[in-house]
């Protein structure tokens, strides 16, 4: 009785956690999640109905005492697209897979290691299972590691290239076994990569000290797939060095043709308010055809266009509160958004309530303002002649004025051919998430690949400097128009263009630009020269006179008030 009784006990109690995770799972919009000391008995699953979560955990016998415990809790319904249940090894580590695009695999594994109270034995027996686990996964496959380590790696990168980044936090402690097994299968510890606060990475705090660690970590196999698939595209690459066009067209076909075998194209989603998910809705629209189909088969009878109506009216009361819903919900997030001032979330959530743009072309008034312009051809003759009339102003130089500024030496080194140093710090100062230019490659395919390819790309923008050609696709650009929100659509000033350019020329123009401020730097510019240098503001020179005028006035008054006091 006792046994029934504590059973029944440990199933509410576990039920009762399930509901309380699966509750902030759906609040944070998370599908998979991996979990930690579940300190759940034997292996199970269970579905969370109302949440919308099944949990699969893997653990000690009920006989055991339990102290550890690891699960995943995954969205019910991607459950049915897995390929099996996930496995649990032991009751520290359990493996699950995913279905990815391409008939490709991502296997995901949940780890929860011995704390440093525990036997080496212990810790030693933890990491040859984990090491085992992951060299079972084929390297055509994607590997993410999740899970508490109880380890702290540190920010010596340095020593451990490749495996954390920049970004680490504290000092490394003595269980280094988690390092070195990295190390071992080129893992990298992606806590350690991104710049964040420290409240956003630390997940632990020492209950001696106070002082918060980072023990969770996310750890992903380095992807070598782009890398190797360029290569190979590499090994065949003889192009006519002598003609900069023929150079760059071949280096550029071999680079996007390599990213879109293995990244594929961007795909665009669209959110919608409709969940194909929701097997409500689906037995409610079929029972909805199904009575459609009755009532046309027999116009006559009374009996089934009645069933047919009450039936649409239900479908469509569902649909509007599932409409309702999800506008709730993404006004929500919407608003949360706001409070933390994500202001790129915040638009991709508006563009995901509004939809996707209109696109075409939008009526015009000529330049003169009399004429309301609606053909195609005119349309883009017009936004030809704005756009030439606001790049190509004529400037005037006054000679004299140059001839007063003093004239300094000429810097010969600003002469010499890019570096693969420059290159590489260009590359690593290019901005993610940007759109690229006519070449479609985004600056992200530059970041990932090796330095075989980033020295063909240095061997390139040397030979253009050599011959002082730039390639056609360099000096040409994509100019589109983003209306400003104020005034008339129909008026070309009412637009703000931007230009698309290709982004290997954007890594040549920060070269460049590299190397003119280093030159400035050597006391080429005054101290007034806030704007666009490292370090300094245009808002530190308004907060200082600011500063000044407060001080000014304070000293005036109080002047004032001893004059009065005499």
């Amino acid at each position: 009785m006792w046994s029934l009784f504590t059973g029944l006990w440990q199933q509410w109690s576990s039920i009762e956690r399930t509901a309380l995770v699966a509750r902030e799972l759906a609040r944070y919009k998370v599908d998979i999640a991996a979990l930690s000391e579940t300190c759940l008995a034997d292996k199970g699953q269970l579905t969370e109905t109302g949440g919308g979560y099944t949990f699969f955990w893997s653990g000690r016998s009920i006989n055991e005492r339990r102290e550890s415990g690891v699960g995943f809790a995954i969205k019910t319904s991607h459950v049915p697209k897995l390929p099996s249940i996930p496995e649990g090894l032991s009751d520290r580590l359990m493996k699950m897979q995913l279905p990815l695009r391409h008939k490709t695999k991502a296997t995901l594994i949940s780890a929860y290691a011995p704390t440093m109270t525990n036997h080496d034995e212990v810790k030693n027996s933890f990491y040859e299972e984990l090491d085992c686990m992951i060299s079972s996964v084929p390297q055509s496959e994607k590997l993410l590691v999740l899970g508490d380590f109880y380890a702290r790696v540190g920010t010596d990168h340095q020593a451990w290239n490749n495996t954390t980044g920049k970004h680490g936090i504290g000092k490394c402690n003595s269980n280094g076994l988690l390092l070195r097994t990295c190390a071992k299968h080129d893992l990298a510890i992606t806590n350690t990569i991104f710049r964040l606060p420290t409240r956003n990475k630390t997940s632990w705090m020492h209950p001696l000290s106070r002082h918060w660690h980072l023990i969770d970590y996310v750890i992903t196999r380095l992807s070598s797939e782009l890398q190797l698939k360029l290569d190979g595209n590499f090994e065949n690459f003889h192009p006519d060095r002598n003609n900069v066009d023929d150079y760059w067209a071949s280096f550029r076909d071999a680079v996007h043709s390599a990213a879109l075998e293995v990244l594929g194209p961007a795909a665009r989603r669209h959110q919608d308010w409709f969940d194909e998910n929701d097997s409500e809705i689906h037995n409610l629209l079929e029972k909805k055809h199904r009575l459609l189909r009755a009532h046309q088969s027999d116009p006559s009878c009374g009996a089934k266009k009645a069933a047919f109506i009450n039936m649409r009216s239900k479908v469509q009361s569902r649909l509007r509160s599932m409409q309702d819903s999800w506008l709730s919900a993404k006004a929500d997030e919407i608003q949360g958004y706001v409070d933390r001032h994500d202001m790129k979330r915040f638009y991709e959530a508006l563009k995901a309530v509004y939809g996707p743009q209109l696109k075409g072309s939008s009526p015009l008034l000529s330049a003169d303002g009399s004429t309301l312009l609606t053909d195609k051809k005119q349309i883009r003759e017009r936004w030809a002649e704005h756009f030439h009339s606001v790049l190509n102003r004529p400037t005037v130089i006054n000679d004299e004025a140059i001839a007063r500024l003093p004239q300094l030496a000429t810097n010969q080194e600003l002469d010499t051919p890019p570096t693969q140093e420059e290159v590489n710090k260009a590359i690593k100062q290019m901005t993610s998430g940007k759109a690229p230019g006519p070449d479609a490659i985004p600056a992200e395919v530059f970041k990932m690949v090796g330095e075989s390819i980033r020295n063909e790309l240095t061997s390139l923008f040397q030979t253009m400097w050599n011959k002082q050609l730039l390639p056609k696709e360099f000096r040409d650009s994509t100019i589109v128009h983003i209306y400003k929100r104020k005034g008339s659509r129909q008026s070309c000033d009412n637009h703000r263009g931007i230009s698309l350019l290709s982004i290997a020329s954007k890594i040549l123009a920060r070269i460049l630009l590299n190397c003119l401020l280093e030159h400035l730097e050597q006391g080429h510019l005054p101290e007034s020269q806030c704007g666009f240098r490292a370090g300094r503001g245009t808002v530190d020179m308004i907060f200082a006179a600011y500063q000044l005028q407060e001080k000014c006035m304070e000293q005036h008054h109080l002047t004032s008030t001893r004059l009065l006091l005499i």
